[in-house]
């Protein structure tokens, strides 16, 4: 497992993109392009990751592959990968990646207090692993 977790702090930065040509982001602007909001923390994408890379890795070292298909929370990527952080990481890279999309209370219209309750609680998730075909567009 840990040549995965070595690939997800390889090629993820807490925090937005800060490649020059994304546009940071304000209440009246978009998200920038090459981030993706897990709720907690901005995860950039950074030293050119590949879905068919991660998506490898995934199907080496993922202790439960069959769970990941079906879209857990980072409450429970981070019991198998033994750190939250790295699962919210890991959520926000798959997803700009365009393995599955990623999951938040926004998602959903929710937002403030109970945005932050629902999130707490695990509504931070990956819509599940999408099958090989359908993993070349970004999910974020």
């Amino acid at each position: 497992m840990q040549a995965l977790i070595n690939y997800i702090l390889a090629h993820t930065n807490r925090g937005e993109c800060q490649c020059g040509l994304c546009v940071d982001k304000q209440p009246d602007r978009p998200a920038p392009q090459h981030s993706a909001d897990v709720f907690f923390f901005w995860v950039s994408a950074v030293n050119d990751p590949s879905a068919d890379s991660l998506r490898n890795l995934l199907e080496l070292e993922y202790p439960s592959l069959d769970k990941l298909q079906q879209g857990p929370s980072y409450i429970e990527i981070g019991a198998e990968l033994g750190h939250q952080e790295i699962a919210l990481r890991l959520i926000g890279l798959g997803g700009l990646v365009g393995l599955w999309r990623v999951v938040t209370p926004a998602f959903f219209g929710f937002e403030g207090e109970g945005a932050r309750e629902m999130a707490g609680m695990g509504m931070v998730m990956c819509s599940g692993l999408k099958p090989k075909e359908e993993s070349d567009a970004p999910g974020i």
